[in-house]
């Protein structure tokens, strides 16, 4: 769950659904055709129920740290959420949004403000896009100014951890990136 957004609630915002076999391997996408693959639990009996909970239990634990390698730091999660597409079923204006707060973050306001300008919405579009669209106009007009770009981001993801009542996040030094220069700011890790 990216936290740069203000929010009160849980969701899941990459990641993806988790397909396994009873071998213990899993994918996020299983191969078209071949058998073999769930994302459910029968329970039959308790031993059984027992054996697969244990499974799944494992391969959760397994997902976990394949996605904190892929997301390490602020600059590997910006890298990973602008080299790949929108993905089928993912809001095109979310995923410009996270790639563009992971920039900032990151210290790239270069690219988060590219991701920002790509959220424009017209007048058919929910309200929520509308309010997304403003705030990325928001963070866009910052990356003139890197430091308070980046310090707008760890200051929404501090508002979003105490909202969903989390243990305050240890500042760590981000560096800046500019083709003219580099700053230190202290940043957040979500």
């Amino acid at each position: 769950m990216w936290l740069w957004h203000e929010r009160d609630y849980w969701s899941f915002d990459d990641g993806d659904r988790i397909y396994w076999r009873n071998d213990a391997a899993f994918v996020t996408q299983p191969p078209i055709g071949e058998a073999g693959w769930t994302s459910f639990l029968n329970f039959i009996n308790a031993e059984q129920f027992t054996r697969d909970i244990t499974m799944v239990t494992g391969i959760a634990a397994q997902r976990v740290e394949q996605l904190r390698s892929q997301f390490a730091d602020p600059a590997a999660t910006a890298q990973q959420l602008a080299s790949r597409t929108t993905r089928h079923g993912e809001s095109p204006w979310w995923h410009a949004y996270h790639t563009g707060s992971a920039a900032a973050l990151a210290g790239d306001p270069d690219t988060a403000r590219q991701a920002f300008h790509r959220i424009t919405v017209g007048n058919l579009d929910p309200d929520w896009a509308h309010d997304l669209a403003q705030h990325a106009r928001q963070l866009a007009d910052l990356a003139d100014n890197p430091p308070a770009l980046q310090q707008r981001v760890i200051d929404v993801i501090h508002a979003t951890r105490q909202r969903l009542k989390l243990p305050p996040a240890h500042p760590v030094p981000c560096q800046v990136r500019r083709s003219d220069r580099s700053e230190n700011i202290s940043g957040g890790a979500s």
